[in-house]
């Protein structure tokens, strides 16, 4: 016994010590935790320049959008509790379930939305971040000039009201498959009279946000491009880690042209 009570003090010191040691190390943890908090609250946050171009959406997020509408519809009807989270489940189930064809409808919006983005980024000359003052960041936001409507979106708004009287029954999905093939087959003098429309509605929010920009933004971006630059978000007035491949630069026609859409046969 007398060897077991030598052999197990010298552990229970050490023990001790090194519970001391780790009340230091937590100590200096802290302390380090409180002086990088109040380094992050002096520093300015920046958040996406209102006139900068949208940035594309995934293939899966058109579908999830979609079909999220699509199952509230049908709990609400149901009259089920079901959670989000149940929700958001089925509509990762239902996307994995997708065959090659249907899937590829969401695929080729998403393809022209990447080069819808493609196209903006590379005339737009604006900045791309700005700071955003914590106090003034909401009301700042509420006077930005709204973003025009594309051809596509106009010719749709003014036709899928139409459609749902006459077709009660059919899905989103559906309609819009509708109202893509009634552009694709729209004559030519139609087409451009929405195109030259939403030129013209473009051209005025250039000119709103220069207006903007210049009272609002204007005072801020020297500083923001500073802050940025130093943390690696801008170069070249495009986001490091957003940077991608430049995708060909078509027309306006082109890219509002959805080729090989069908119904998606997907199951509530």
């Amino acid at each position: 016994s007398g060897i077991e009570s030598r052999r197990n003090g010298p552990r229970r010191r050490a023990s001790m010590s090194q519970r001391k040691n780790n009340q230091h190390q937590d100590d200096e943890n802290k302390n380090l935790c409180e002086g990088c908090d109040k380094m992050e609250s002096t520093t300015t946050r920046l958040t996406k320049a209102p006139g900068a171009p949208k940035r594309f959406k995934s293939a899966y997020i058109f579908f999830s959008t979609w079909k999220h509408r699509q199952v509230r519809e049908q709990l609400k009807n149901s009259g089920s509790d079901t959670k989000m989270v149940n929700v958001a489940r089925v509509v990762a189930d239902a996307w994995k379930k997708l065959d090659h064809a249907d899937r590829g409808i969401w695929e080729e919006m998403a393809r022209i939305d990447r080069e819808r983005f493609e196209t903006q980024k590379s005339s737009y000359k604006g900045p791309w971040k700005v700071a955003v003052p914590p106090r003034a960041a909401e009301s700042r936001h509420l006077k930005a000039p709204k973003r025009p409507i594309p051809a596509y979106l106009a010719f749709s708004n003014e036709r899928r009201k139409a459609i749902r009287r006459s077709h009660p029954q059919l899905t989103n999905g559906q309609v819009s498959k509708i109202l893509a093939d009634a552009w694709r087959s729209a004559p030519q003098d139609v087409r451009q009279s929405y195109l030259d429309e939403a030129s013209e509605r473009r051209k005025q929010y250039n000119a709103e946000v220069a207006a903007w920009s210049a009272d609002i933004i204007a005072p801020e971006q020297n500083r923001a491009a500073v802050i940025a630059s130093s943390k690696g978000l801008v170069e070249n007035g495009v986001d490091e880690e957003r940077k991608s491949p430049s995708l060909r630069n078509e027309s306006t026609t082109g890219l509002l042209t959805i080729s090989n859409l069908r119904t998606p046969t997907t199951s509530g």
